[in-house]
């Protein structure tokens, strides 16, 4: 309630009912032309937060301050250090060639991490919704899509696989090796889900600063690693059975999907193991992806796009996809990019079928097809654009889900952005960058602020995990790639390579690259604004170029560098290691 003249400002006079609870008065005295900036700050503490089934398990923020007031104390003390780290964090991030649409989008739905779809206990545990009250469990096969944490708030995804999908008892079986897909809430195996924690596990352990990381918790990755291999009852790198997966249902048989997260965990154990030196677990691994990967396209290909194996007369209460062009066919071949992990499905085939994918399932108008397809929620309404979970462009739909369609089946007339972004990631990777920022944009322009909260993607609830993955296309138009313990960072444009500029994380810092091309050579700049950043190689794309010497400065010093050439990329090997602080920079130039 804000005081007016008209009561002279004094609360008891006020009349109008409610009555007031509360009120904030200050005075100022202003000259003609004069203005006057009010800062209000405003502080909570709620120590007794309970979560159903788990308990009391209090709030982080209240083990850290005694009161609200206290919160306020450390606030004005630290005001200028901490909005000055957080502005210097925008400039960073919007200081970039790339598209300002785009980069509001997406750093825009990292906010969910700052909603009630998440907090954090007393105990420091990350603990997380589906969406705002939806679904609990910190669900594995909803948050491996969410790119968004694991790259920018590395240590939290790392605090996570230690304090609950690693521990036995929460998220853990250490008999079996099965990590339930929502912690002590259970629920069991689910297929993506329980690949989606091999791969955050390397992910976390690339975003560390060293191995020991890896190295505590290398034994449980193993053992759940182990599970995936005994549901891949001959080891012919081919899930085949029971596979329970984010669309809430089983499939049964080949699906490319979930086969592809198999493949791309597999490879992933196999890198784990390699860095840990137990060569027999890495040659295992790597003996099944070769099988798995051998025929790929022989089981999955249909000659345009990648499908489900269907065998209508088993299951037929399990969910069918069948030769539908769906979302997720390539998400194990996301992942593998993300990771530097390679190819898990043919280059040609991958490309194949992310063009038809924008083909048969980017809807411009989602009007007409959801008046066909009317079972499901309508996250796309008429007039929006959008890109459907399935579309049936070879056979009939009604022929393929059969008679009496599992409910589920809604879901494959639906838009969920986090698919929608994974999707559009995807055809980046494999070349299709224009489409895969249509479907980018078609995202934003249905969040736009005259139709919705920019920073609120629905699905299943409120600010819905699964949006975070849009932080994937972000890692796709930099074609970066990074691995903290072996001090690699690499970047490939694939929007105006030319004169291209963006932000990048790393272990214990972030900053800014930039790079130019001109007839003559390549300049790279890579610049550390916060933290730190160790580096013993920078990756750089050749962009059909061809280049035979680079010349590395820091500052004004020249810094020892052989340059290495494959398939048309380089690698700047720098001799002696670098250890770069805020303010520093590298530039490095190929000729």
């Amino acid at each position: 309630h804000i005081f007016t003249p008209d009561n002279g400002g004094n609360p008891e006079e006020i009349t109008s009912s409610p009555r007031p609870t509360g009120g904030l008065r200050t005075t100022v005295t202003l000259k003609p032309g004069a203005t006057h900036v009010f800062t209000l700050d405003t502080a909570w503490w709620f120590p007794n937060l309970q979560i159903d089934r788990l308990g009391p398990v209090g709030n982080h923020y209240a083990a850290m301050f005694g009161s609200s007031n206290a919160v306020l104390d450390r606030l004005e003390s630290n005001s200028a250090s901490l909005s000055g780290v957080t502005e210097l964090w925008n400039k960073t991030w919007y200081d970039s060639t790339l598209p300002r649409w785009f980069l509001e989008r997406t750093m825009g739905i990292s906010a969910t991490l700052s909603t009630m779809t998440c907090v954090r206990f007393k105990d420091e545990r990350f603990y997380a919704w589906e969406g705002i009250g939806c679904c609990a469990g910190t669900c594995g096969h909803v948050w491996q899509y969410a790119q968004s944490v694991g790259r920018l708030f590395p240590d939290l995804e790392r605090s996570t696989r230690e304090t609950v999908d690693y521990v036995d008892g929460k998220g853990f079986d250490a008999k079996t090796g099965l990590i339930n897909f929502r912690g002590e809430y259970g629920n069991g195996y689910a297929a993506d889900s329980q690949t989606g924690y091999i791969l955050r596990t390397y992910r976390e352990h690339q975003t560390s600063p060293d191995a020991s990381f890896l190295k505590r918790v290398y034994s449980r990755m193993k053992l759940a690693l182990e599970f995936l291999i005994r549901e891949d009852a001959d080891s012919n790198g081919i899930l085949e059975g029971r596979q329970h997966n984010t669309l809430d249902v089983d499939l049964y048989g080949p699906s490319s999907w979930l086969t592809s997260m198999y493949l791309a965990a597999l490879r992933a154990g196999e890198e784990m193991a390699k860095e840990m030196e137990d060569l027999e677990f890495a040659t295992r691994c790597k003996e099944i992806f070769r099988k798995g990967a051998a025929k790929f396209d022989s089981i999955f290909f249909n000659g345009e796009y990648y499908i489900q194996v269907l065998k209508k007369e088993e299951h037929l209460d399990a969910m069918r996809i069948g030769d539908g062009c769906h979302i997720d066919q390539l998400l194990g071949q996301w992942w593998a990019h993300q990771l530097g992990l390679g190819r898990v499905a043919p280059a040609a085939g991958s490309k194949s079928a992310m063009a038809a994918m924008y083909k048969y399932n980017f809807i411009p108008d989602m009007g007409p097809f959801r008046e066909e397809a009317k079972p499901g929620r309508w996250y796309a309404l008429a007039g929006e654009p959008g890109l459907v979970m399935t579309s049936f462009p070879k056979k009939d739909k009604n022929e393929v889900l059969g008679p009496k369609p599992v409910w589920a089946s809604m879901y494959l007339n639906e838009c969920w952005t986090g698919c929608e972004y994974a999707a559009a990631a995807e055809m980046v990777h494999e070349g299709l960058v224009e489409e895969g920022l249509r479907v980018t944009r078609a995202v934003d322009e249905r969040h736009h602020p005259g139709l919705r909260n920019p920073f609120n993607e629905v699905e299943c609830s409120d600010h819905y995990a699964r949006g975070m993955s849009v932080y994937s296309v972000f890692i796709a138009l930099c074609g970066f790639y990074y691995h903290g313990p072996k001090g690699i960072i690499g970047f490939a444009p694939k929007v105006k390579p030319e004169d291209f500029k963006a932000a990048f994380t790393a272990a214990e810092g972030w900053g800014s690259f930039a790079q130019t091309i001109s007839s003559e050579s390549l300049i790279a700049e890579l610049s550390v604004n916060w933290g730190k950043l160790k580096l013993n190689k920078v990756r750089l794309a050749g962009n059909g170029r061809t280049y035979k010497s680079a010349v590395v400065k820091v500052g004004e010093t020249i810094v020892n560098a052989q340059l290495q050439s494959s398939f048309g990329n380089y690698e700047v090997v720098l001799a002696d290691g670098l250890n770069l602080s805020a303010g520093q920079q590298i530039r490095i130039v190929l000729r």
